[in-house]
This record gives structure tokens, sequence and C-alpha cells, in this order.
């Protein structure tokens, strides 16, 4: 479980990296907070639409990847994994605002949270685990991320880093109308069709990524995330064409 929440973590910083430079731009010449926020809600956005894909591609597929990757008898790493990756997911849509804390000078109070974080993580998990074994410890860990990352550190991005976090938040729910259809095909592969092959679980998880990207693209997408998944799409396609 830990091995998938390090690979899950992996995804989102690779993207949010890209834009440490233009972010060190704006606070520079400007400090303008509408320009941070639109940045923020953009690259947010981004890492909402792949995470998402991971996420509830696990919660659907996870228990069947875990027997082929590591063998009987790593049942509870399934649970324990979605209760580390569900709510890191949060922090890990809002890692462009590390950057931004540090280029306006800001990133103590973090630093300090994430200690007292770490803290009542241990004084959380330690009865937790004792009472439920792994799940209790990864239970701990995520009471504690949901109470860290998600509530305090959103309110300190609002009050004080200066970030609309109501319209990041709005713009990120928006989504939740367009993962109904992928959960209804994802409920239907797992307990009704059934996933009792390598090549079944293969044919089902690709079936279930075009499924879901049909439905962002429909009921979520904005024309800038159109672009840049029609855009690499257009290229192989020309290409094809060409030879």
């Amino acid at each position: 479980a830990s091995q998938i929440n390090g690979y899950y973590l992996s995804f989102s910083t690779s993207i949010s990296s890209v834009f440490i430079p233009k972010v060190n731009r704006i606070v520079s010449e400007t400090n303008d907070n509408k320009l941070l926020t639109d940045l923020f809600i953009k690259v947010g956005r981004i890492q909402f639409i792949v995470l998402s894909l991971i996420l509830t591609g696990f919660i659907w597929f996870g228990k069947k990847f875990i027997l082929m990757w590591a063998g009987k008898g790593y049942d509870d790493a399934y649970i324990i994994a979605i209760l580390l990756i569900a709510p890191v997911t949060i922090p890990l849509i809002q890692n462009l605002g590390i950057e931004i804390q540090r280029a306006k000078n800001m990133h103590k109070f973090r630093s300090i949270l994430y200690f007292f974080i770490a803290i009542a993580n241990v004084f959380i998990s330690i009865p937790l685990c004792k009472l439920y074994g792994g799940i209790g410890a990864a239970i701990g860990t995520a009471l504690s991320l949901i109470i860290g990352n998600g509530l305090i550190m959103n309110i300190y991005y609002h009050k004080k880093v200066g970030l609309d976090m109501k319209a990041f938040w709005i713009s990120i729910l928006k989504f939740i109308p367009a993962l109904i259809i992928p959960s209804i095909v994802g409920y239907i592969f797992k307990y009704i069709i059934g996933i009792d092959s390598i090549i079944k679980f293969i044919v089902l998880a690709i079936a279930y990524a075009i499924v879901f990207i049909i439905s962002l693209w429909l009921f979520a997408l904005n024309e800038d995330e159109k672009k840049l998944i029609s855009g690499p799409l257009n290229k192989i396609k020309a290409r094809l064409v060409r030879s």
C-alpha cells in the first residue's frame, strides 16, 4: 500500500513542477493573487483529472491488481491503499500552493502544521493500529491528512496566502457529475461482469479509462483541457496518416 501511495504522489508532483517558474515570475513581478488563483485552479484541475482516473480505477480494479502483483495474503493492502491515497488527493491537487507559499516566503506555517500533523498521526494511529492492525494505522493517517491538509491548510490558503479557495473547490466539484457514469461502469465491471483473468483485467481497465475520458470530455472539461488531450492525439493521427 505504501508503494502504491508513493507512485500516486509522483503523478501529481510531476505536473505541478512544470509551473514553478511561472509562479515565481508572477510573485516577483505583480504578486497578483487573482493570477495566482487562476493558475492554482488550472493546475489543480489537471491534477484532479489524472488522479481521479487513477483513484477511481484503483477502487474498481485495485483488489485484482494487488492479487496479480503481490499474490495472495495482501488483501488488506487494497483497503489500506485506498485509505492512504483518497485523503492525500486533497493536498496533491493543491501542491502548486506549496510553491506559491515559497515564492511569497510564507511556507513556515506549513512546516509547523506538518510537524503537528505527524505528532497527531502517531497518537491517533497507535491505538487504532492495536485495534485494527494496518487498516487502523491507515485510518489514523487519513484522519490526520483530512484535518491538516483538507481543512486547516485550505483556511490558511484562503485567509493568509490570498488564494480564492471557494472558487477552487467550486471548479473542482464541477467534475462530480462527470464521475457518475464511470462509477456505474466500474461497478458493473467489478461486481456484475467480474474480473477473473489478466486478459479481462486489461480489457476492462482500458474500457473503463475510455469511458472515464469520454465522460469528462462531455460533462466537465473546459476548452483548454480539451486541447491538452486533443493536441497529442491530433499529432499521432497526423503521423499515422503520413506513414
